[in-house]
């Protein structure tokens, strides 16, 4: 050991997300636990820590004085991070190089080989290890740590670590102080920080590297520690918190959690938003605490995650789901809380196929899911069982690299034109590239026709009334043959299609356009661009025409009934949909369609179908039968999740004055 202090240098260059800067709460923790547990922890000095990426030359500068550096790998900033590296072992061939974090491998010895002028890397939780690496220092005998890999000579030597037993030794990133300086120095900042209130996960799911095996037992951090970090967010004005806790809501403190942040919030103003996601076995709590944040206005869409609802899928990620049942029954009790909901479902898992990939989207929004469905891609993260060469051979994983970029993050160059990459699936055993178009696709076009509500309302009735299920409608808009009478739809189609073939061929997965009334560009979903070059643009009247004109092709040449097998016949009404009934669907619908544009906000319509009333029973699952009268409709957009509306029926069986109903619809 050297009496000189030990300069230490940590760089977690964080995502960015829209106009928030994400807090460097890893390179925080590190330094916290070596202050609370070094022996002598005046022997060590942090420089502040590197959240931005500069240019090389500037960040170079910030660590040039350097005796350890300590880089965080994450699929968002690998890239860089390990060329920043690289430049620095040049320069300074005496500084200890560490790497840690989720994107380094647990079978680190191809990683390291691949990377030379890494000296060590840190496998799993770092805290403790990144102490007993700087207890070392400057000596570089590794053999009795354990959670490393290392070089000894032309070898690389790996030792696993057993995980904590328990957190009382892993101090506040928050409450130590060391965070302070940074805010200070970068006051114009509009901050976002993620939170654990604790770690592990009891699921093994294949695609997710919270799911292995060794991370099993959820270890909780103190109460009294939880509320005095949420006080902090408060008082240092942090705007958004992410809760990367794997499950919220499997505790029953997670209740105690939701309301010690309500109470922050009403006393500081601050945070503005916690983002949960939920646990997803204990339907009460997770109802109860999303309830708390939504009515403390901190709430931001509960996550219904499914994945998949295939048994083969399930099985091959080893996934277990809630029940339908419960699903529906969680849907339903959110909607008529006002409480808005999403699902996330991926596209590309082993065990699916296409069919089943399409009778899952159908059946999870027969289940319910009525407000939005969020499709994501399968991406290979280095340390989930999905990543395992056993596994991908068993289950025949085929994969493409692609870049990343941050959705909604502004079209730049990349500093130092280092691109950043994910690994992505393309084909299993069970599906092949072009399948996967079909399923991507399918999933784009799920949110154009049916989450934007261009033609929601019609696709309910068409399923209540076997007319046609949810997956039949939107597989047939997206592979029925198309005449020259539906020049749109067919430019839409090819657009979905060569999209999905640049991803396929390792292109990027967003767009570049523009937000309405930005003159930034941005990179967009692929399905929300398309919707919004429909919006705003002369073609939005005929593609909205085009789209009526397919469903009566459907209407007219589809069977009355479906396979009982595929629909809850015992909820749906038995008659047949009346033309004039769907023709008002598609009027009411185009009217909330485009009351997303600017001008567009109110409407009003006549209405000879109670299809209002129809509508809401729809998706609250509580289905009615159309009937005919007169109705009095108007509606006016809030905001992008909200409808203000008055329903004034004039006339309609069994109604013998007029009656007036009014509230406020989450869209």
């Amino acid at each position: 050991m050297t009496d000189k202090p030990v300069i230490i240098s940590l760089i977690q260059l964080t995502e960015p997300m829209l106009q928030f800067v994400n807090l460097p709460y890893a390179a925080a923790l590190l330094q916290a636990f070596v202050k609370k547990n070094a022996p002598l922890p005046e022997r060590y000095l942090f420089t502040l820590p590197l959240f931005e990426r500069l240019p090389f030359e500037i960040a170079l500068q910030r660590l040039s004085l350097s005796h350890v550096a300590g880089f965080s790998l994450y699929v968002w900033n690998a890239a860089y991070t390990l060329a920043l590296a690289q430049r620095l072992k040049a320069r300074q061939p005496e500084t200890l190089i560490v790497v840690g974090g989720p994107h380094v491998p647990d079978r680190a010895e191809a990683f390291m080989r691949q990377y030379p002028w890494i000296d060590v890397c840190v496998n799993g939780e770092g805290e403790a290890t990144f102490l007993a690496l700087l207890e070392q220092f400057p000596a570089r005998d590794y053999a009795d740590l354990n959670g490393i890999s290392y070089r000894a000579g032309k070898q690389i030597i790996s030792k696993p670590k057993q995980r904590a037993r328990n957190l009382e030794q892993v101090a506040s990133a928050f409450l130590s102080g060391i965070l302070e300086p940074l805010l200070l120095n970068h006051p114009q900042n509009r901050w976002l920080s993620v939170w654990e209130t604790n770690r592990g996960c009891p699921f093994s799911c294949s695609f997710c590297d919270w799911g292995s095996l060794t991370n099993a037992k959820v270890l909780r951090f103190d109460l009294e520690r939880l509320e005095a970090e949420l006080r902090w967010f408060g008082q240092q004005k942090i705007e958004v918190i992410y809760c990367c806790d794997a499950n919220f809501g499997i505790f029953e403190r997670d209740l105690e959690i939701a309301k010690l942040a309500a109470a922050v919030r009403e006393e500081f103003g601050y945070p503005r938003l916690l983002y949960t996601q939920t646990a997803k076995n204990a339907t009460e709590r997770v109802f109860e605490s999303q309830e708390i944040l939504f009515k403390a206005g901190m709430h931001t869409g509960t996550t219904l995650s499914m994945q998949s609802v295939s048994p083969q899928a399930l099985s091959a990620i080893r996934r277990e789901n809630i029940s339908l049942k419960s699903y529906q029954e969680l849907q339903s009790r959110f909607r008529q809380a006002g409480i808005p909901t999403y699902t996330d479902v991926l596209v590309g898992l082993p065990g699916e196929t296409v069919e089943s990939f399409k009778q899952g989207v159908g059946t999870l929004i027969q289940q319910g899911q009525h407000q939005e469905m969020r499709f994501y891609n399968v991406y290979i993260l280095p340390n989930a069982e999905l990543a395992d060469p056993a596994y991908r051979q068993e289950h025949g994983i085929r994969s493409v690299k692609i870049p990343y970029v941050p959705p909604q993050s502004r079209v730049q160059s990349p500093p130092e034109g280092i691109l950043e990459w994910q690994e992505m699936v393309i084909a299993t055993n069970s599906f092949s590239p072009q399948d996967w178009q079909k399923m991507r696709i399918f999933a784009w076009m799920t949110h154009i026709l049916y989450f934007s509500r261009a033609l929601q309302l019609p696709m309910m009735l068409f399923q209540q009334y076997k007319v046609a299920s949810y997956a039949a409608v939107l597989s047939y808009f997206c592979e029925t043959d198309l005449g020259p009478e539906y020049p749109i739809l067919k430019s839409l189609r090819q657009f979905l299609s060569d999209k999905s073939a640049e991803i396929l061929a390792g292109g990027g997965e967003y767009c570049a356009g523009q937000l309405p009334n930005s003159p930034n560009w941005v990179w967009l979903e692929s399905d929300y661009f398309a919707l919004t070059q429909l919006l705003y643009s002369p073609r939005l009247t005929p593609f909205l025409a085009e789209c009526e004109q397919l469903l009566h092709s459907l209407y007219n040449q589809a069977p009355r009934k479906l396979d009982s097998g595929k629909l809850d016949s015992g909820k749906l009404d038995s008659g047949e949909l009346d033309l004039s009934a769907l023709q008002e669907a598609l009027a009411l619908s185009r009217d909330l369609f485009c009351s997303q544009l600017p001008g567009r906000q109110q409407f009003s319509r006549e209405l000879h179908w109670n299809l209002w009333d129809v509508y809401q029973g729809l998706l609250r699952g509580e289905p009615l039968s159309l009937e005919p009268g007169l109705w009095l409709f108007k509606g006016k957009r809030e905001s992008s999740q909200t409808l203000q509306f008055q329903s004034v029926c004039l006339q309609a069986p069994h109604v013998h004055q007029p009656r007036q109903s009014q509230g406020q619809m989450q869209l």
